[in-house]
């Protein structure tokens, strides 16, 4: 699920333009005829969210303007019919261009949204999602006793079947490093509730930053919960740990379970009349301290 967690991250610093490390890959020997893609991860509180289009009969290194003369766009607040104002601009990846629309406006939680392409005369291609709750996420110590004190992290506010992925981060060596929450605990609803809860060490936690080889201590016949991270507690440079998360909208629940997010995103059927994915996330992260690293 690491990978899994990279990926996702990877798609949607893309979409949303944030950084440059991250992507999100439509397949480029896509031969549906007629056919556009529409793929995004729009973001709750993010100051510009970018929808992406393609139309993927036309080559990945075409010019831009080839084959999108005629298209009309439009994203619609489905409950109110209000007309969210949209931007397009053209954006080179390494000669792969791509047409982007920056949604204008805020958009709210728990809000559903249709974002809908006209073409050829009334050809539509359409695809509605709605955007996550917003919830907190609160430590049942805060400062942790020591390392192998166990804590309980509950996120309030998510309506299933959204969903959260959270990663954990520790300074060492003069760098910050990160791994997603799994091998121990990883966040799981909790029953007839709208939270979701894990409850582990910050030594468990730093099992998912710095696991350790698989044969050693990372053997499949020992319990994760007693493996020994090849970074303990005392080597760290400081006292902090970090938790940041991804709390994903309800379109995303088919992925929940899945390692494959990018090739199950394009085929996921999401987009009515075309392929693609297009759904809501929130971001989040907190900082709690260790008292004892020893």
């Amino acid at each position: 699920m690491n990978i899994r967690f990279s990926t996702l991250l990877l798609a949607m610093v893309f979409i949303t333009i944030v950084s440059c490390n991250r992507n999100r890959v439509i397949n480029p020997f896509e031969e549906t005829i007629g056919t556009y893609s529409i793929y995004g991860a729009v973001e709750l509180n993010e100051e510009q969210n970018l929808i992406r289009v393609r139309d993927v009969t036309i080559p990945f290194l075409a010019d831009s303007s080839v084959g999108y003369e005629d298209l009309q766009v439009s994203l619609t607040e489905v409950e109110s019919g209000k007309v969210i104002g949209l931007r397009d601009t053209t954006i080179n990846y390494n000669g792969n261009y791509t047409l982007n629309f920056i949604v204008l406006e805020d958009l709210q939680p728990r809000v559903s949204y249709t974002f809908m392409l006209n073409f050829n005369d009334n050809e539509i291609v359409h695809s509605t999602f709605t955007m996550p709750g917003v919830g907190n996420l609160t430590v049942s110590r805060d400062p942790v006793q020591n390392c192998f004190h166990k804590v309980r992290f509950i996120w309030d506010n998510v309506l299933a079947p959204e969903y959260i992925l959270a990663e954990a981060g520790v300074n060492y060596d003069g760098q910050t490093y990160w791994g997603e929450v799994e091998r121990v605990d990883e966040p799981d609803h909790v029953q007839g509730t709208n939270t979701m809860d894990m409850q582990l060490t910050v030594r468990n936690l730093l099992v998912d930053i710095f696991p350790p080889p698989i044969g050693g201590e990372g053997a499949s016949n020992v319990p994760p919960e007693f493996w020994k991270p090849e970074v303990e507690c005392h080597q760290l440079d400081n006292n902090e740990v970090y938790i940041r998360y991804i709390h994903f909208g309800p379109e995303w629940e088919q992925f929940e379970e899945s390692d494959y997010y990018v090739f199950d995103m394009l085929d996921s059927g999401q987009i009515e009349n075309g392929i693609g994915f297009l759904g809501g996330i929130r971001r989040g992260m907190i900082t709690f301290t260790v008292d004892d690293l020893n």
